[in-house]
């Protein structure tokens, strides 16, 4: 039991020896360790001190080159003010003298002023005293004749200018005037009272005519118009005063041509279904109407289908509706010429004679049913305006609506275009069919106006000198000395007439 004890007490010995020995150990490590740490951390400080030492070193150097740099600006920018300054106080001295100089001379000029004054004087009391009058009556005798000349100088001034301007404006109208009418001479709106209805062959032509003239005589007493048939070229002309029964007749001859089948009772069909497509017709030719003149406005039935019926009126042998078309084409040239409303100018036109398709329900003024027309489908009021005040019923509002006397008048009374000397008119016709109708060759001749030329129709024997009798009628009609043209149809045919 003691040996255990010994060895107990000598193993913890010996164990608390070897812990001494290991402690002292590690605490020698730990020492080195520390010293390691305390050298690298002197080391890194030495290093650091030596960086910043060089930091503040370059810093300073900066600072010291950049005071140096603000010193000899500051240096240079004194010197500078030293020289502006001593360039002022230079300036100032030359300011100085050159007042003195400017002093000297307005006290000089100040001297001259008084001297002229006094001269001035002097010279007044010389020419009041040689001229026997005040200053202020001989400024006034000045300044009066000064204002009869002036006004006498503007009064022949005036007169001058007046007329250039009266001559400008005469030429300046003149040359409007003429130009609408040299774009609008070619396409007259004269009536003829003849219609063409083209043939693709003459086999059309017997049954036409039809059995002893029974179909020929049916269309005639049936349509009202007069027929001329035209083997040679071939073509059918209709002859009637009124256009309505010419456009009825035309309709239904297509309409027998086209159904190649000619009786009293196809013709009467022909007819029927001619009336009843009439009224289509007519709206047509409204609207081509409106067309031609660039309307675009919409307008109501009634007024495009009473536009439409012009096509069918003459007045004093002029086609109401053709001259209502010329008339806005003149009226839109001169209105575009003197910076009017074209479009405007050229619906007054047009419209203008619209009354002549109404009835006598609208007033017996053609002018101001026109007008009352319009205004109850609601058109603008300055072309009803215009369209009442075309013969002086009413006074026109606007410059466009001036111009449709004008222009009407230039459609209207070119020579010959109107029946205006009809008795005259009407002895050239028959002077023509008297002159013509005994000529060898000649079966019979038939003549009638239109417009502004004479429409000779010549029935013929068939002759192989065609040309030689066509010569001997012009030279017969030129014997006669007429003033207007005449226009020859030449038809042969055999000695039995239609």
């Amino acid at each position: 039991m003691e040996y255990s004890l010994f060895s107990s007490v000598l193993g913890g010995a010996v164990g608390a020896l070897l812990f001494w020995v290991f402690y002292m150990i590690r605490l020698g490590s730990f020492r080195q360790h520390a010293l390691f740490i305390v050298r690298q951390a002197e080391s890194k400080a030495e290093q650091e001190k030596a960086a910043f030492s060089l930091e503040q070193n370059v810093i300073q150097n900066q600072h010291e080159q950049q005071m140096q740099e603000d010193r000899f600006r500051l240096q240079s920018q004194e010197q500078a003010l030293k020289s502006q300054s001593q360039k002022l106080r230079d300036d100032a001295d030359r300011c100085r003298k050159e007042q003195s100089r400017l002093l000297s001379l307005q006290k000089e000029l100040q001297d001259q002023e008084r001297a002229l004054a006094s001269a001035r004087q002097q010279m007044i009391a010389t020419l009041e005293q040689t001229a026997r009058l005040s200053y202020d009556e001989a400024r006034s005798a000045i300044l009066q004749k000064a204002k009869d000349e002036t006004r006498l100088e503007i009064e022949r001034q005036t007169d001058n200018w007046q007329r250039c301007f009266a001559s400008e404006c005469h030429s300046r109208s003149v040359s409007l005037l003429l130009s609408a009418l040299e774009r609008k001479t070619q396409t007259l709106s004269k009536d003829t009272f003849l219609t063409e209805v083209p043939l693709k062959d003459r086999s059309f032509i017997p049954r036409c005519i039809g059995k002893d003239g029974r179909n020929i005589q049916t269309l005639e007493d049936l349509l009202q118009v007069s027929f001329i048939i035209e083997e040679q070229v071939p073509r059918i002309l209709i002859s009637a005063h009124d256009g309505k029964a010419r456009c009825i007749a035309k309709m239904t001859i297509e309409r027998l041509i086209e159904d190649e089948k000619v009786t009293p009772v196809t013709i009467r069909m022909a007819h029927e279904k001619a009336l009843s497509s009439f009224s289509h017709t007519v709206e047509e030719q409204g609207r081509n109407a409106l067309r031609s003149c660039g309307y675009q406005k919409a307008l109501p039935h009634d007024i495009v289908f009473t536009l439409g019926q012009l096509n069918f009126r003459s007045s004093a042998g002029q086609n109401v509706l053709k001259h209502s078309i010329e008339v806005a084409e003149m009226m839109g040239i001169l209105a575009e010429e003197l910076g009017l409303k074209s479009e405007t100018a050229k619906a007054m036109g047009l419209f203008h004679d619209i009354g002549k398709g109404l009835s006598t329900e609208w007033g017996n003024s053609h002018a101001l049913a026109g007008k009352t027309f319009l205004e109850k489908w609601g058109v603008d009021g300055d072309i009803a305006n215009a369209v009442a005040s075309h013969h002086g019923e009413e006074a026109p509002r606007t410059d466009e609506a001036r111009l449709i006397p004008i222009c009407d008048r230039l459609s209207a009374e070119l020579p010959g275009i109107r029946h205006t000397a009809e008795p005259l008119f009407l002895s050239m016709v028959k002077q023509c069919e008297e002159s013509t109708k005994n000529l060898p060759g000649v079966l019979s001749s038939w003549a009638h106006y239109g417009g502004n030329h004479i429409e000779l129709v010549v029935r013929h024997a068939p002759m192989e000198q065609t040309g030689l009798f066509v010569q001997k009628l012009h030279d017969t009609l030129l014997g006669e000395r007429l003033p207007i043209p005449v226009n020859i149809t030449l038809i042969a045919g055999s000695q039995s007439t239609l």
